[in-house]
């Protein structure tokens, strides 16, 4: 419910959402509420953007229905520069797999650098359920 609510108030507030893009759990609620949102509010659904993973591809993940695909990254690094680097903030929302906490801790780790050489940070929100 936080995750679907949180979506939901960034895309009213003129923001896009950049998630996994694979069915069950908190990547499916994220472009679920987000094709809703962009929907109801007349948005161009590009605004909800998955970034599909080829080691997920080949084993067999089934990819959401509603989301813009980036191209695949060809591993787990590979996926996370793609989201941190073109997102203005991240979002950790409760009950993520090991994938969130990956992207927690690698834009946790590029704020310290980002830091230490005078650079922008990108704020970090973590939902609490």
């Amino acid at each position: 419910m936080f995750t679907r609510e949180a979506v939901r108030i960034l895309i009213e507030n003129n923001h896009g959402v950049i998630h996994g893009g694979y069915t069950g759990g908190i990547m499916q609620a994220v472009s679920d509420e987000a094709c809703d949102s962009l929907t109801r509010l007349g948005l161009p659904p590009e605004r909800n953007i998955a970034v599909p993973q080829a080691q997920h591809d080949i084993v067999g993940w089934e990819r959401v229905k509603s989301a813009t695909f980036t191209e695949v990254a060809q591993d787990v690094y590979d996926r996370l520069r793609i989201m941190i680097i073109n997102s203005d903030f991240v979002i950790v929302a409760p009950r993520g797999g090991d994938g969130t906490m990956l992207e927690l801790c690698v834009a946790w780790h590029e704020n310290i650098i980002s830091q230490a050489s005078g650079k922008a940070v990108r704020p970090i929100i973590i939902l609490l359920s």
